[in-house]
């Protein structure tokens, strides 16, 4: 029998709550074809106005405007990526650090775009004492090149998230061979990389075309959580 002293203590014990369920896998699937589409439609009027931009009576301010409006559509974007990712959850080896990686590299892109739109507002200012400008046109090129190394590394962890819906385990060949997704589910994937970036997944080599290229070439490489087991 238990001493009495030790019965309202087990009565109050909270109780453990249920560990919060990994993403499924179409669904995390489909919010990081989101994110490239999303980008890729940015980096489309981006293009189109640095175009315009050369055509203007001023091109000097055209671009640094231009360079404000885009770096502010690619922060906002980011900002919804980096929200999205992290109610998200990986659990399951060896994904479970995936999500992480993305986090920080959009975290990083962030911080560049908005060093970006900080300098080309300073110098859309006017002269200011004390601010140097020759610095601060420097810093640009430099702050351009490391957005560019923060897109390899995106393009480079694309297979970190084709990882995560691979299906551990092995076929009758000791080969990982299934996806975690079913056919419908993989072919909508598919429908939507064409029909945001068409022609662009075999002719453009930009990291966003290439990340959803590849992407979309994995996603038919694999056969489907409903294809038959051999």
């Amino acid at each position: 029998m238990l001493p009495v002293l030790l019965v309202p203590a087990l009565i109050a014990a909270p109780t453990p709550k249920p560990k919060p369920k990994d993403t499924p896998p179409y669904d995390l699937a489909s919010e990081y074809i989101r994110e490239l589409c999303e980008l890729w439609e940015i980096q489309g009027k981006a293009d189109q106005e640095l175009i315009e931009d050369k055509a203007s009576s001023d091109a000097g301010t055209a671009a640094l405007m231009t360079s404000i409006r885009n770096s502010t559509r690619v922060s906002l974007a980011v900002r919804t990526n980096i929200g999205r990712l992290k109610k998200m959850r990986l659990t399951r080896e060896p994904n479970e650090g995936t999500l992480k990686l993305f986090i920080g590299a959009y975290e990083q892109k962030l911080q560049f775009h908005n060093d970006l739109i900080n300098i080309a507002t300073t110098f859309l200012g006017g002269e200011k004492p004390g601010v140097d400008y020759g610095k601060l046109a420097a810093q640009m090129p430099k702050l351009t090149v490391m957005l560019d190394e923060v897109d390899h590394n995106l393009f480079r962890m694309n297979l970190l998230m084709f990882g995560a819906l691979i299906d551990m385990k092995p076929d009758s060949r000791n080969q990982c061979s299934h996806l975690l997704i079913t056919k419908k589910e993989r072919d909508a994937l598919v429908e939507t990389l064409d029909s945001y970036f068409g022609a662009s997944l075999e002719i453009d080599r930009r990291y966003l075309s290439a990340s959803a290229s590849l992407m979309k070439k994995k996603l038919l490489e694999f056969k489907c959580s409903d294809d038959p087991w051999d």
